[in-house]
């Protein structure tokens, strides 16, 4: 049987952060800490190394403003699984698996057990997200701003 260990990498939130849970103690008290790894926060260089590693990458996000980790993931050819919250299914389209709600716990373990056990599910979601992490790229990002400034100055001017 193969173990797969869950890691959570990044800086957690203030004790007083709105978005504060105290992950620590749930692993404690679901005595389950021989099998969560708590990394911290991740240097920049070491982020494709980490995303390469995962068998999947889960994104259980309620807000986001554009949703860069899983496009990071996708483009690192990583199968990743998120929330259909905010911006997030504009960004990885239908290159990641769903999940509806990031409060049920049952349906976010049943994508991960589906990406983690299914390989055609999880060989898709990689070709899909290569494809998809192709979108986006800094020189496009620099491109459309421009474009959006031109107009603005445009309509300014007439």
């Amino acid at each position: 049987m193969t173990h797969y260990p869950l890691v959570i990498a990044g800086a957690p939130p203030k004790k007083n952060d709105r978005f504060y849970d105290d992950f620590e103690n749930y692993v404690q008290e679901l005595n389950i800490a021989d099998t969560v790894r708590f990394i911290g926060a991740v240097d920049e260089e070491d982020k494709a190394a980490i995303y390469r590693g995962a068998a999947c990458f889960v994104f259980p996000s309620r807000y986001e403003g554009f949703g860069l980790p899983p496009l990071d993931a996708m483009a690192c050819g990583t199968p990743v699984v998120t929330t259909a919250f905010s911006s997030i299914p504009e960004v990885v389209g239908d290159a990641a698996y769903l999940v509806e709600d990031p409060q049920n716990t049952r349906a976010l373990g049943a994508a991960i057990l589906s990406v983690v056990v299914n390989d055609d599910l999880s060989q898709r979601l990689i070709s899909d997200g290569l494809v998809q992490a192709k979108k986006f790229s800094w020189q496009k990002t620099v491109e459309q701003t421009v474009d959006v400034y031109k107009k603005v100055i445009g309509e300014r001017i007439a």
